[in-house]
């Protein structure tokens, strides 16, 4: 199988896992709503999605040229910067759905005010990890695709 062939596929793999992760979350919302949970899923809840989305954008858009040599030290430092902080959004995405899945959805359900399932918070932390898997796999095939047209 051909480098152009590896990329392409691998690309589709991290859209497919793009959308995975948003389909996951839309289905746990849907699913609360309809066992009449207590709590219903928040807008407060929807944040890491949307920041994990934001990181992807982010680390898709950054060009993969900051170790070439042909351009000005500030620029690559600028582009290191700029997928560092892409970075750190993705990871903070990551770390608030799971803030959210232990303090909202986990441990032991005492009475009737406590959530009857856990699947939003399993889900969240399933989207907000799948959009950054996606987001490095994308970025790793524009690094390949990049170095394959020298």
């Amino acid at each position: 199988m051909g480098s152009s062939t590896q990329v392409t596929i691998f690309s589709l793999c991290a859209g497919l896992l793009f959308g995975l992760g948003w389909w996951l979350w839309i289905d746990s919302v849907a699913y609360a709503s309809h066992i009449d949970d207590p709590v219903p899923v928040s807008g407060a809840y929807w944040i890491p999605g949307i920041f994990g989305t934001v990181a992807v954008l982010l680390i898709c858009i950054t060009p993969t040229d900051a170790d070439d040599d042909m351009i000005d030290e500030n620029r690559g430092k600028r582009i290191k910067a700029f997928l560092l902080f892409s970075f750190f959004v993705g990871i903070a995405s990551i770390l608030a759905s799971m803030w959210i899945l232990i303090e909202v959805y986990g441990g032991v359900k005492k009475d009737a005010t406590d959530p009857k399932s856990s699947w939003p918070g399993v889900a969240g932390m399933l989207q907000t990890l799948s959009l950054f898997v996606s987001a490095l796999l994308y970025r790793w095939c524009k690094s390949q695709s990049s170095t394959d047209d020298l």
